[in-house]
């Protein structure tokens, strides 16, 4: 048996913005391309949604810089300018926000910890 180090899987992260609620159709065929629900359900999520306000996720699994780089690239049916990196674990809604890394976390910010992609 050795000392090595025991091997974890390092942080992803995903990205979440607010729907546009005059685009709804461009909002839920982007989520539909990448969620694995029916269709009626992405246009009761995104219609719920932008009538709240609230943030959906856009995308998963990403590095890092992957996920900032695309908080500047939505997707139409999006608002410009309310997307944000979170941890995969993480919720924008309730989890705390890095103010350094620009980023939502649940147990400690993996881009200050160095335990990220």
């Amino acid at each position: 048996m050795t000392n090595a180090p025991i091997l974890h899987d390092p942080t992803l992260f995903s990205v979440w913005a607010e729907v546009d609620p005059k685009n709804l159709r461009d909002a839920a065929q982007h989520l539909g391309d990448v969620m694995p629900l029916p269709l009626p359900q992405i246009y009761q999520l995104v219609k719920q949604a932008a009538s709240q306000g609230r943030k959906v996720q856009l995308t998963s699994t990403r590095p890092y810089r992957d996920a900032l780089k695309l908080t500047g690239e939505l997707p139409n049916g999006f608002i410009e300018g309310t997307a944000v990196v979170a941890e995969e674990t993480a919720d924008p809604i309730v989890s705390a926000w890095c103010v350094k890394h620009h980023c939502y976390f649940s147990h400690g910010c993996s881009v200050c910890e160095g335990d990220y992609l």
